[in-house]
């Protein structure tokens, strides 16, 4: 049995949605708040992660009136949320409040490999925001490549994982580079916010088969080739 508030932030990006409920449980053991995240893939809303967000057994008693906000309203990540709830103690109306926060996956799924670079980790990429077409407000973002660096996203329209300079072409033809050229931060980290009205947007089209993400960028210490990939980022777009 299923108990809890169903909450849909207002203020998400109308791409990734979370819920919080809790679970019935053995008698005298706390029940655990869960988070149930969803993103859109086309025209259906599929279950992409669930998290537990309270320790089982942790306290005799239950959780109760979970409640959940996104943390955009203040200008903050647009894949993080803020959950609370109230834990009442077995045989009491008292208890403490209780909160955690979660970070959603974001739109569309990662696939193929992101080879270790000359820092010794892989370059991921991650999308932010709508994946409607219309709305036009979908954001690239990549982690964990070279510091300080020259890259570029792509977009292709086929999968593939083939040998590419120190990493694998994961985004395949027809394909066409994302303007401007991006410089990654202290971290290895660097984000763009697409525009389809720009001439790579005329790839982008909703539904199957969907549009696949890369991120190129230099890495000479890491081989011969000079430069690597992150993995790739699969979405099938809305209108």
């Amino acid at each position: 049995m299923w108990r809890g508030l169903l909450t849909w932030p207002p203020d998400s990006d109308g791409s990734s949605f979370v819920i919080t409920f809790t679970v019935e449980s053995a008698p005298g053991v706390s029940e655990p708040v869960f988070a149930a995240i969803f993103d859109l893939s086309g025209s259906e809303l599929v279950r992409t992660e669930l998290l537990q967000l309270s320790m089982t057994g942790r306290t005799k008693g239950q959780h109760h009136c979970s409640e959940i906000t996104s943390t955009r309203s203040g200008s903050g990540s647009q894949q993080r949320f803020f959950a609370v709830w109230h834990e009442v103690a077995a045989g009491s109306h008292e208890g403490d409040i209780a909160g955690a926060l979660c970070d959603t996956p974001g739109p569309g799924h990662n696939y193929c490999v992101g080879v270790p670079n000359s820092t010794g980790r892989s370059a991921a990429i991650h999308a932010a925001g709508s994946i409607s077409i219309g709305l036009n407000n979908l954001q690239l973002s990549v982690t964990h490549a070279t510091q300080g660096t020259f890259g570029i996203f792509f977009l292709g329209l086929s999968q593939m994982q083939i040998p590419f300079g120190e990493g694998f072409r994961c985004a395949g033809n027809p394909v066409c580079r994302i303007t401007p050229v991006i410089t990654t931060d202290a971290m290895g980290a660097a984000s763009l916010q697409l525009d389809f009205n720009q001439p790579y947007g005329a790839l982008v089209t909703p539904g199957a088969p969907g549009v696949n993400y890369q991120f190129w960028y230099r890495d000479p210490p890491g081989g011969p080739a000079g430069f690597n990939l992150s993995d790739g980022l699969h979405v099938q777009h809305t209108p």
